[in-house]
């Protein structure tokens, strides 16, 4: 609960101009599905187990902190957190909670998983993964995508990638297919520390950028947070007062571009490459033919001079 304070403190003073909010990946310490379910709370508070009455009370104070951050800055919230359905599986997810404090069934379920952090690609390997990471994850199957009204009132369209699926250019290109304006990712990075992993990251999503010719808002949870601008520029970062944007702690405020541009990528995806590797495969096989050939019109000389 003390995580959600300390992010809800840190979205007050810039949430008042803002139209959206962003919060990292994971970063809401509850599972959402549970959350947003009144009467499971309700029934968890007066159960006769103090374990379940606690976990409940648990559940609604994560719960108030949620819903008084929007309602006091008038903006949306987008947040990592997780989906727990028990044996029926768990989801690594982004959810949107309305200015009016409605938490949206509508969600975003993690695609792409990371293999041995998020589950385990065979059951004998599943020794590899940290029992601290718990059961297997499960992948999302829905490229889910949000609508936001802005305090002008204009209406926007926007995808989101949880962690490292900014690095699979094939799923992120889809998103701007179907119609997202702009794109959000959600990034847990704490596991690098202060490392130039973190700059390779950014670097990686402002690749995406450039292929769909689309703006990107970032939000990590130790850096680094950032607008991307459809030709790739970093257009802002968020930095502490001595200059460093790796493990830092604030808000960054602003505009995500929307772009015109529809780039050719979006549109045919890896087209282009499977051409030239088509093509290169051509020349490969036209020259092992007429060598083929040269052999035998070299052994027919010999034959004939004989």
């Amino acid at each position: 609960v003390d995580l959600v304070k300390d992010h809800a403190e840190l979205s007050r003073p810039e949430g008042g101009q803002a139209d959206m909010i962003l919060w990292p990946e994971t970063m809401f310490p509850a599972p959402m599905n549970l959350v947003m379910d009144e009467d499971i709370i309700r029934r968890l508070r007066m159960s006769d187990k103090e374990s379940h009455r606690d976990y409940g009370e648990f559940l609604s104070r994560c719960r108030h902190h949620l819903i008084e951050t929007v309602r006091s800055t008038g903006a949306y919230l987008l947040t990592g957190a997780e989906t727990d359905f028990g044996e029926r599986g768990r989801f690594n997810s982004a959810y949107l909670v309305t200015p009016e404090g409605d938490i949206l069934s509508t969600r975003y379920d993690k695609i792409h998983l990371v293999v041995f952090g998020e589950y385990a690609p065979i059951s004998l390997l599943r020794f590899l993964r940290p029992a601290a990471m718990g059961p297997d994850l499960q992948s999302g199957r829905l490229r889910q995508r949000f609508d936001i009204t802005s305090r002008t009132g204009e209406r926007y369209n926007f995808g989101v990638t949880i962690c490292y699926e900014d690095a699979e250019a094939n799923l992120f290109r889809k998103f701007v297919r179907d119609g997202a304006q702009f794109m959000v990712n959600i990034t847990n990075d704490g596991w690098f520390r202060d490392s130039s992993e973190l700059d390779q990251h950014l670097a990686v999503c402002a690749f995406r950028a450039v292929e769909n010719r689309v703006g990107i808002a970032r939000n990590a949870n130790t850096g680094i947070s950032a607008f991307i601008g459809p030709d790739g520029r970093i257009l802002t970062r968020l930095t502490d007062a001595a200059g460093r944007y790796r493990e830092v702690k604030g808000a960054l405020l602003g505009e995500v571009p929307i772009s015109n541009l529809k780039a050719l990528y979006s549109r045919v995806g890896d087209v282009f490459a499977w051409l030239c590797l088509a093509g290169a495969g051509g020349v490969v096989l036209t020259g092992a033919w007429r060598r083929r050939e040269t052999v035998q019109d070299e052994g027919v000389g010999e034959e004939g001079e004989r």
